[in-house]
């Protein structure tokens, strides 16, 4: 179904140029990226070293996260670097359309969302090597307080089994003249005239 052009100009339109204050798709990546990664007048911290911080600390908090915090930070940062990735491509998008419906050239303002996208890309990976390699890569499941069968555990019955095997099956000679202890491995090696064998 072919898409109005009304429609795209629009979504272009306010993608770069919203009618409300500081909410155009650069400016919300620049908050989403200072979330990240704060700048030096923010006194909040950066999001990488403050979950190694709540991370490093054994705790039953660690029991519930269904994996290990390394994996965890990794995770989030893939999620994070995904959401920026897709950000900068719906504003290079309407920067591209903006200039194809002639409202404009948006090449000054394009190579600037470029170049603020790898600052802030570089910014939030570097962040996240300083972290990643100390990051315990050990998944903890914790037991319940209280066990219960069937729900928190399986008891494995009839797990081990034996038999009994007649000498004279256990050697090459088929004779029954040692005892038990002469037998230092135990393989059944005939099965005398096809009598009782396993």
């Amino acid at each position: 179904e072919a898409v109005n052009k009304n429609t795209l100009q629009e979504f272009a339109t306010s993608a770069t140029q919203s009618s409300v204050k500081d909410r155009s798709l650069q400016n919300m990546l620049d908050l989403f990226h200072s979330t990240v990664v704060p700048t030096q007048e923010t006194s909040t911290k950066s999001l990488f070293p403050y979950l190694h911080s709540l991370t490093s600390k054994a705790g039953q908090h660690l029991c519930s996260m269904n994996q290990s915090p390394h994996q965890l930070v990794y995770n989030l940062y893939n999620i994070i670097a995904l959401t920026e990735i897709k950000g900068y491509a719906m504003l290079q998008f309407s920067y591209m359309m903006l200039r194809i419906y002639e409202k404009g050239n948006f090449s000054v303002e394009s190579t600037a969302a470029k170049e603020k996208f790898e600052q802030q890309a570089t910014e939030k990976m570097n962040s996240i090597k300083l972290v990643l390699p100390n990051m315990s890569r050990e998944f903890m499941k914790c037991d319940p307080p209280q066990h219960k069968q069937g729900e928190t555990y399986l008891e494995i019955t009839k797990l081990l089994q034996g038999y009994i095997e007649n000498e004279v099956d256990m050697n090459d000679r088929m004779t029954c003249k040692s005892s038990c202890s002469a037998y230092t491995f135990a393989e059944s090696k005939s099965c005398y005239k096809d009598l009782f064998c396993a």
